[in-house]
C-alpha cells in the first residue's frame, strides 16, 4: 500500500524545532510526529518564506526545502499538509492550498484559522468540492487523558461543575482559545460572555456562561518571562487541576480534615497523569487513522469556527 506523503508549511518551533529526532521520549512537533510514523507516512518537504529555516528543518528531519509554496504544492502533491506558519498568514496559506488543482486530502492547521465571513465560506466550498478535509490542532482534543476526563464529566462522576478557572498568558486568540475550546467540549455551547474593561484588549479576563447554566472564568496573566496555562475545575464531589502548562492532570477527592473535626479538605486521588510528552503523536495517529477510514476526527470544522468566532467577538 502506498504511503501517505506529507509536507510541513512553516519551519518554526511547532513545525520542526521544539524537539529533535534524538528526543524519542517527547514528540512535540509536526515533523517529529511524521518521523515517528514513518511506516505510514513520508515527510517529503518543508516550506518557509525564509529558505534558511526550511533547509535547517529539512536537514534535521528530512525532506526537500522550499521557499515557494505553490511550487511545493505542485511538485510534491502532498496527501496531507501541516500549516505551521505564523497566525497572521494562515488565511493566505489556506487560500493558496485551495487554489491549486491537486489539493491535499487533509489539511492539519495550527490555530487559529483566521478565516472569517465570506472568505471562510469560499474556502470551505473549495475544499469540500475536492473532498479535502480541514481540521485544527486543538491539542487536548487528541489527548487520551483529556478525552478520558470528558467521559468522567459526561458520566457525572464528579457531580455538577460549581466553578472553573483558567489562567493563561499570551493572547486569547492564540493561547486562551484552547481553554474556550476545552470548556465548550466539556460543558456545551457558550450562551453569553462578559469581559473585563482593560487596555489589554487582546488578552482579556472573560467570564463565560454556558447553556447548561455553569460559569467559568479565563484570567489573563500579564507576564512575559514565563508561560501559564493552568485550569482549576471544582465539582460538587471532587476537583481537577490541570497544571504545568497543561502537562499534567491531578484529581482530588474530599476527605476528613486531620485537624478540624467535622470539616473536609481536598486530597489527591490516585496517580497524577502526565499528559503532554507526545501530544503530536496522538494527533498524527488520529489523523492517519481518519485518512484510512478507521477513526473519526475529534472535532468538526463547525466547532472550530464557533470557537474562533466567539474569541474574535470577545477581543473586538
Amino acid at each position: 500500500m502506498k504511503k501517505t506523503t506529507a509536507a510541513i508549511l512553516g519551519a518554526g518551533q511547532i513545525g520542526a524545532f521544539f524537539d529533535s529526532p534524538a528526543k524519542r521520549d517527547r514528540v512535540l512537533t509536526h515533523a517529529h510526529a511524521y518521523s515517528a510514523m514513518r511506516s505510514r507516512v513520508t515527510l517529503a518537504a518543508f516550506y518557509d518564506a525564509d529558505i534558511r529555516k526550511a533547509k535547517a528543518a529539512a536537514q534535521r528531519w528530512g525532506g526537500k526545502p522550499y521557499s515557494n509554496l505553490n511550487r511545493l504544492l505542485k511538485e510534491i502533491r502532498p496527501d496531507i499538509v501541516s500549516v505551521c506558519t505564523p497566525d497572521a498568514t494562515h488565511s493566505r496559506v489556506l487560500s493558496s492550498i485551495a487554489a491549486v488543482s491537486h489539493k491535499p486530502k487533509l489539511i492539519f492547521s495550527e490555530k487559529p484559522l483566521n478565516v472569517f465571513g465570506p472568505a471562510y465560506k469560499r474556502l470551505r466550498q473549495s475544499l469540500k468540492g475536492n473532498r479535502t478535509t480541514l481540521t485544527v490542532n486543538y491539542t487536548r482534543r487528541w489527548s487520551p487523558e483529556f478525552a478520558g476526563l470528558k467521559k468522567r464529566i459526561d458520566r457525572n462522576e464528579f457531580g455538577p461543575l460549581t466553578k472553573g478557572i483558567c489562567f493563561y498568558t499570551g493572547t486569547l486568540m492564540h493561547n486562551g482559545v484552547h481553554a474556550v475550546d476545552l470548556f465548550q467540549w466539556y460543558l456545551g455551547p457558550v450562551k453569553s460572555w462578559t469581559r473585563s474593561k482593560s487596555a489589554r484588549t487582546q488578552s482579556p479576563d472573560v467570564c463565560l456562561e454556558f447553556s447548561s447554566g455553569q460559569n467559568v472564568q479565563l484570567i489573563s496573566v500579564p507576564n512575559t518571562s514565563y508561560s501559564v496555562f493552568d485550569i482549576q475545575l471544582f465539582f460538587e464531589k471532587a476537583a481537577v487541576l490541570i497544571s504545568q502548562t497543561a502537562n499534567s492532570i491531578t484529581f482530588y477527592k474530599s476527605a476528613s480534615h486531620p485537624v478540624y473535626p467535622g470539616r473536609f479538605r481536598l486530597v489527591p486521588a490516585g496517580v497524577r497523569e502526565k499528559v503532554f510528552f507526545k501530544p503530536m503523536l496522538h494527533a498524527m495517529t488520529g489523523l492517519l487513522d481518519f485518512m484510512d477510514g478507521k477513526a473519526k476526527l475529534p472535532l468538526s470544522l463547525s466547532e472550530v469556527q464557533a470557537v474562533e468566532n466567539l474569541c474574535r467577538k470577545i477581543v473586538a
